[in-house]
């Protein structure tokens, strides 16, 4: 019913409210009310970007931010994004044919990385001038996966899978072993063209995070996702991506339809 969504709901907007309150606070404040009045009146949008450097303030789920003055989630709202770290205003829309690699290694038989290649099958039929290849390295073991970079040059790597982390290291895991940072650093320098690295994985921002140094566009997993969930987050934003919108857009654009499919 009703009351009971909107009872699931009230957790999620009682800790974004809080969050809301102490990011935005004071004259702050008064800036993002006047810029989104602003922007409502053009209908436009406002665009919160997070330059977030230290573990600790890296790990506040800051996507929650919820504005209990317009009683909406900036990051589901057509008329705001919410993004981690300032480089991603160095990214514009997709203009040209994109080359993708996709890489699953469904190590534990959660992933269901056909899942994703699904997506990407479907949107090469539906938008096939806008791709000029899409390869798919399944199974992938780091020896294969550092053969085919070395040999083809890409625009997007998307990887399904999942990822492990601990204080020390966060990696990837594949067949056959598994890559850490520094490894898909030294895999990716042939990469000139690389721009987006997408991680469709349990626990992956920090690794995002890590490769942001390294390539312009990075988007991880904060906790756990389902198979199912990927994919529909997938589809939204690649969908979006190549219609030519921004990426913190193609981002709420997939927030919003996993949204649309599980409330909360």
């Amino acid at each position: 019913t009703s009351t009971s969504l909107l009872s699931s709901l009230d957790p999620a907007k009682e800790l974004g409210a809080e969050l809301f309150s102490q990011l935005l606070a004071g004259p702050t404040r008064e800036l993002y009310a006047r810029i989104t009045d602003d922007t409502a009146r053009e209908e436009g949008g406002v665009s919160v970007r997070l330059d977030v450097n230290d573990a600790y303030t890296a790990a506040i789920p800051w996507e929650f931010l919820y504005d209990p003055f317009n009683e909406n989630f900036l990051a589901l709202s057509t008329r705001s994004t919410v993004v981690r770290d300032a480089a991603v205003s160095s990214f514009s829309p997709i203009i040209e044919p994109l080359r993708v690699l996709f890489v699953g290694a469904d190590l534990n038989g959660l992933a269901e990385p056909e899942r994703d290649r699904e997506v990407f099958q479907d949107l090469k039929k539906e938008h096939r001038h806008d791709f000029e290849e899409i390869d798919f390295l399944e199974k992938a073991t780091p020896a294969a996966l550092q053969s085919r970079l070395e040999n083809r040059s890409y625009h997007i790597l998307h990887f399904t899978g999942s990822a492990a982390r601990n204080p020390k290291m966060v990696m990837l895991n594949l067949f056959d072993g598994f890559v850490d940072t520094s490894r898909l650093f030294e895999i990716l320098k042939p990469q000139t063209e690389l721009r987006l690295l997408c991680l469709s994985a349990d626990y992956s921002d920090q690794f995002a995070r890590a490769m942001s140094r390294s390539v312009p566009i990075c988007i991880g997993v904060r906790e756990l996702i389902s198979a199912k969930s990927a994919a529909t987050f997938a589809r939204a934003f690649y969908k979006s991506l190549i219609t030519g919108d921004p990426v913190e857009v193609a981002v709420t654009r997939g927030r919003q339809e996993l949204d649309s499919h599980n409330p909360g």
